[in-house]
């Protein structure tokens, strides 16, 4: 049987700003992200992987890269694959604003 696991990217600096970020690429992890996906990671390392794929944004690929970090230290772990059909919902005149706006 085949399991899916989903995990939301880590917090991104639009999200600390309370930004919509759509598609637009801006946005980056926190520390906190960085330090919330090594936590994933490290709670999902007894599981073996067969594909990890990502987003191709920045804030989701790098959420990814870091648990396929964390999961490499003890089962062998498949690369992150970027799928373009995982990318957030385009929101281009919402962009950037602040969701109080």
């Amino acid at each position: 049987m085949t399991r899916v696991i989903i995990v939301r990217h880590g917090q991104s600096s639009y999200n600390a700003e309370r930004r919509i970020q759509g598609r637009i690429d801006l946005s980056k992890l926190t520390e906190k992200g960085r330090s919330d996906a090594k936590k994933v990671g490290a709670a999902l390392s007894s599981i073996a992987f067969k594909a990890i794929y990502a987003s191709p944004l920045q804030r989701a690929n790098e959420t990814a890269q870091i648990i396929q970090s964390e999961l490499v230290k003890s089962n062998p772990s498949p690369s992150v694959q970027t799928a373009e059909k995982l990318m957030e919902i385009d929101l281009p005149l919402w962009e950037k604003m602040l969701v109080s706006e």
